[in-house]
């Protein structure tokens, strides 16, 4: 088809759509907005309708990623590409979009998210991102050029994420900000109008928040995933690059200085540490971000289990500052490893979960406790009190109460997948943001009166990111198997440690193992927080289990030689130029093990690299 007239069949299509989205438009005219001021908001409410066709709506659903994200399916492309932490290769594709009775003809849509998309992949309401400048430059909505609408999926109170962005701004944090949409949808032949449902909409991190927050928006911006907090990872950047993921390519000055800084945080000495780390890092900036996340015991993050933030060279000051994302967690709701009542006791002086070496050589030292300290005294008295929380969290209900009951009725016409929505829910054990809000004041002001010491948290950093026997092994592991110490297994230390492993765990010299025996000796063998008994490690050990007996065992039971067989295997798939697995490589093997993962994928393709800094 000639390049002519395939425009005009696009051109056809979006006037089409624009005439038909005009016709039905809304029944209340409302004021247009004419900048971000206008459109944000804790309790404004827009409405939004997408029209996408039937084979760009099949284009967007991923053909990899999930839980156990393997090789891409099809070919990765500046469209097509694995994003996230659960590797999904979410597709922009062509769609238009009605605002309030503007129509933007030619918008970029695509999903986005983790596990916001993976426990609604089969319902309607997932989660989205919108760019409207991506195939018409220059295209935006009151001065927005990227729209990004969250689905609520682990927060039914809808109010989490707006109430906690309004806490970091009130600390002084360069925060996004929130506003609500009602969202309707139109696929040809499939949707016709159809309420998705209620949506918040995210300011976007993109140049433009940084260019409003820093004065310039040329700076490294980074989104890591699959990374321990700030972790080192050696002096080569294409370690980082994958994991740290630059947002544009970036400049090898300030690949040095990330470098720099994660050295700094797990290599310095103390004196060396406190004498530089104001040199690399917005301390400032940085404890007002922690008293705002450890006040909302917000473990989906930084300071607990090491993701969902942004991090920015900022070009003024040649600063790192830690940006807050994606706090549908906050307000204490991250139960996965640990409890309602440990979270609204949560310890102020150790407030990280597992390990997380910044946070923890930062509150050693008194002079920058006392300034977090201080920021979470003010923000108790200012902008975090129950009767404040209380009075948004009841205004919120009343705006989004209306939407979310007709979305209910939607959904239940539609006889969306209720199974896979209620797995979202598992998390949604937690207190309401009121009850969490009125306790956990209450402690905070007994541990800054002395009253009370808080309560330090059992959970596990996994080191690289999610998987099964993922929590807590990797160090551990290298540590005991790597005989000459030099930070890397050989093949031959990788055999010595299944051998061992399987002799530890044979106990009564049966020569085989069957699920109980290997359960019982893992279990003993993990390693465990401090005043945890090993019983502490029954669920990873059964998990670790089933992954060890699906790998490399035989009717239900384990040899030696087919364990070590299994070590070789792996081995032998992910091992480094060298012929050796390092920190890094130890960990892709160990995500590598679940059996969703064993599926065959076809050869991977090339990354796609960022998007060249001053590019679009």
């Amino acid at each position: 088809m000639g390049q002519t007239i395939r425009i005009a069949i696009i051109l056809a299509f979006w006037l089409a759509v624009g005439q038909g989205v005009e016709a039905a438009g809304p029944p209340k005219a409302r004021p247009v907005p004419r900048s971000p001021t206008d459109v944000f908001g804790m309790t404004n409410v827009w409405s939004m309708h997408l029209i996408v066709r039937p084979d760009d709506w099949q284009k967007m659903h991923p053909s990899r990623g999930g839980f156990s994200p393997g090789a891409p399916a099809r070919s990765a492309t500046p469209e097509r590409k694995p994003r996230g932490g659960f590797g999904y290769d979410f597709e922009y594709v062509h769609a238009a979009l009605e605002i309030e009775g503007s129509v933007f003809k030619d918008i970029a849509l695509r999903f986005k998210g983790n596990s916001s998309y993976a426990t609604t992949s089969s319902i309607l309401r997932r989660p989205f991102k919108i760019d409207l400048d991506r195939y018409v430059e220059g295209q935006a909505w009151a001065g927005l050029k990227k729209l990004v609408l969250n689905n609520n999926v682990m927060d039914p109170s809808a109010s989490r994420e707006a109430l906690s962005y309004a806490l970091y701004r009130a600390a002084g944090v360069p925060a996004p900000r929130t506003a609500f949409v009602r969202l309707t949808l139109t696929v040809p032949g499939k949707y016709d109008r159809e309420v998705v449902g209620l949506y918040t909409l995210i300011e976007a991190v993109d140049r433009t928040f940084l260019k409003d927050h820093f004065g310039k928006g040329r700076g490294m911006l980074l989104k890591p995933e699959r990374v321990g907090p700030l972790d080192y990872l050696g002096e080569q950047w294409s370690a980082y690059e994958p994991r740290y993921r630059p947002k544009a390519t970036a400049s090898p000055r300030a690949q040095n200085r990330l470098i720099d800084l994660t050295r700094l945080i797990h290599l310095a000495d103390d004196s060396r540490f406190d004498k530089d780390i104001g040199k690399f890092l917005d301390v400032d900036r940085f404890t007002r971000y922690l008293a705002a996340t450890v006040l909302l015991s917000s473990l989906d993050s930084f300071s607990g289990i090491g993701h969902n933030y942004y991090l920015y060279l900022d070009p003024k000051t040649d600063r790192f500052v830690i940006l807050p994302w994606d706090l549908d967690h906050s307000f204490g709701a991250l139960l996965m490893f640990s409890s309602a009542t440990e979270l609204v006791e949560l310890s102020i002086r150790q407030p990280w979960a597992g390990h997380n070496a910044l946070v923890e050589r930062l509150l050693r030292n008194e002079k920058v406790f006392a300034a977090y300290r201080g920021h979470m005294e003010r923000l108790l008295e200012t902008a975090f009190t129950a009767e404040g929380v209380k009075r948004d969290a009841t205004a919120i209900r009343a705006v989004v109460g209306p939407i979310k009951e007709e979305e209910k009725r939607a959904a239940e016409k539609r006889a969306d997948n209720m199974s896979l929505w209620a797995l979202g829910m598992m998390f949604n054990k937690a207190l309401t943001v009121e009850t969490f809000a009125d306790r956990r004041i209450a402690a905070v002001r007994n541990q800054l009166a002395g009253k009370s010491k808080g309560a330090i948290l059992r959970a596990f950093n996994p080191a690289g990111g999610f998987g099964p026997g993922m929590v807590g092994l990797v160090r551990p592991v290298l540590k005991a198997t790597d005989r000459d110490g030099d930070g890397k297994l050989s093949l031959e230390e990788a055999r010595a440690g299944a051998v061992a492993l399987f002799k530890a765990c044979d106990r009564a010299g049966k020569g085989e193992l069957d699920r109980k025996a290997l359960e019982t000796g893992l279990a003993s063998l993990l390693p465990h927080p401090p005043g945890a008994a090993p019983a502490a490690q029954r669920g990873p050990a059964g998990m670790l289990t089933r992954v060890v007996l699906f790998r490399a065992g035989k009717d239900g039971k384990l040899t030696e030689k087919s364990l070590v067989a299994a070590v070789e295997q792996h081995f032998s798939r992910h091992r480094d130029g060298e012929g050796r697995l390092d920190e890094i490589k130890l960990a892709e093997a160990f995500r590598s093990l679940s059996p969703q993962a064993s599926r065959k994928q076809p050869e991977k393709a090339p990354r796609d690299r960022p998007r060249k800094e001053g590019g679009k």
